[in-house]
């Protein structure tokens, strides 16, 4: 079709963009805070920016992992045999698909970690002593 847009690959180079960008902003938030460095605590908005970093690494992880399982997964074909028993293709699909499921949770959950985390902990300060 004429006039249509192809989507965007699914790559990780946007994500390791803002992941590296959280790091830096990491670092930023720790070198502004001494202070607080000294006696091994953090402002609330160093930590949000903290967590959001480790949701943006976790994301870029499970994203490598789904793309593997969705290469394995296609190359399902014949049987396995491990040690003592023999896997036959369709125990192999429904291992991988059970992978893939998990991964594609993962990822919702961070996603959703990662956008809504500033608003849950404004709602409860006596949560940050979970950080």
């Amino acid at each position: 079709m004429t006039g249509t847009k192809e989507p965007p690959p699914h790559d990780t180079k946007k994500l390791s963009q803002l992941s590296t960008g959280l790091l830096v902003l990491n670092f930023k938030k720790e070198v502004e805070e001494p202070g607080y460095s000294a006696i091994g605590q953090k402002t609330y908005e160093h930590a949000v920016v903290g967590q959001r970093y480790s949701y943006c690494s976790d994301l870029i992880r499970v994203l490598n992992e789904l793309k593997l399982t969705a290469v394995l997964l296609s190359e399902v074909s014949e049987q396995k045999h491990t040690d003592h028993k023999t896997h036959q293709p369709e125990e192999l699909i429904a291992y991988y698909s059970g992978i893939f499921l998990d991964q594609v949770h993962q990822i919702k959950d961070k996603l959703l970690r990662m956008v809504d985390y500033a608003p849950i902990y404004l709602t409860d300060p006596n949560r940050l002593a979970t950080l």
